[in-house]
């Protein structure tokens, strides 16, 4: 990413986002009940929620062992789950 395209990124961030932004990428990943999107938005923190757990799920659709993850109708991963996907997509 260059300068610029930094300076514009953050130039388009609210403080409210911006906040959230830094609060993601200094937040320890622990093993824990994560709501879909906010498991996302650790994955992908630059980008909206809804746009994080679209590629969150793209990228867990490459991992047969976590083709059954994307099934469930909940909006959550059980602290279980979330060690399955640590382990396969590494932590965030």
């Amino acid at each position: 990413m260059s300068y610029y395209e930094l300076y514009v990124f953050l130039s388009t961030r609210t403080l409210a986002q911006f906040n959230y932004f830094s609060y993601l990428c200094t937040m320890e990943t622990t093993i824990r009940t994560y709501g879909r999107t906010e498991l996302a938005q650790l994955y992908f923190p630059a980008i909206c929620p809804r746009a994080a757990w679209a590629k969150l799920r793209l990228y867990m659709s490459d991992y047969p062992q976590l083709h059954p993850l994307l099934s469930n109708t909940r909006r959550s991963f059980l602290p279980i789950e979330v060690s399955l996907i640590f382990d396969t997509l590494g932590r965030p």
